[in-house]
């Protein structure tokens, strides 16, 4: 379940914003890490967002709107997400494993969103497509020639952030771009 935080103080009980003091350095080791377990900035539908690990660590990051500091840990039974954005802190809990345990945190609307198990291709034909399907693995695809993008369907094994990393290295530009889950509208 995904919920928002407002207090700057929960965190700052549990030593958080310590983070800010060490951010740099933090980020510098994070780096060499797999995609799954970094803290950083990565494209969902056309925006800068911040893609959260799933594995213990924290971290900062930089977005076009401001500093992200970040937290990830485990519980029993969640993975617990702490961010804090211009002063203002989000939790998010997620399950430990699966699809829906990959989230991701959108500064320009300050919400948690989660990253669906599937990646938006630009690619000119059919071939192009295919060929992008078997390098990530993905299990099925599905091409739309007149818009020229393909939506490509990964195995739960597969991270969409690292499916993203491969087929934009492949093309050598960014083709590749994260999708995230909607919310249903609010009707009233």
């Amino acid at each position: 379940m995904l919920t928002g935080a407002r207090s700057g103080r929960a965190l700052q009980r549990a030593g958080f914003l310590l983070v800010a003091a060490a951010g740099i350095a933090g980020a510098a080791a994070l780096v060499d890490a797999s995609a799954s377990d970094t803290l950083r900035m990565a494209t969902a539908d056309g925006r800068g967002v911040v893609l959260l690990p799933v594995a213990d660590s924290t971290g900062r990051v930089q977005s076009a709107s401001g500093a992200v500091y970040a937290r990830t840990y485990e519980t029993a039974d969640h993975r617990m997400h702490e961010v804090t954005f211009k002063g203002q802190a989000y939790r998010a809990a997620t399950p430990l494993t699966g699809p829906s345990s990959r989230i991701l945190f959108d500064p320009s609307q300050r919400k948690f969103r989660m990253l669906l198990p599937s990646i938006r291709v630009s690619c000119a034909s059919r071939d192009q497509a295919d060929e992008f399907a078997r390098l990530t693995r993905a299990e099925r695809l599905r091409f739309f020639e007149r818009l020229g993008f393909a939506i490509l369907f990964l195995p739960d094994a597969v991270h969409p952030a690292e499916a993203a990393e491969k087929v934009n290295a492949a093309s050598g530009r960014e083709t590749a771009s994260l999708r995230i889950r909607r919310q249903p509208p609010q009707w009233k």
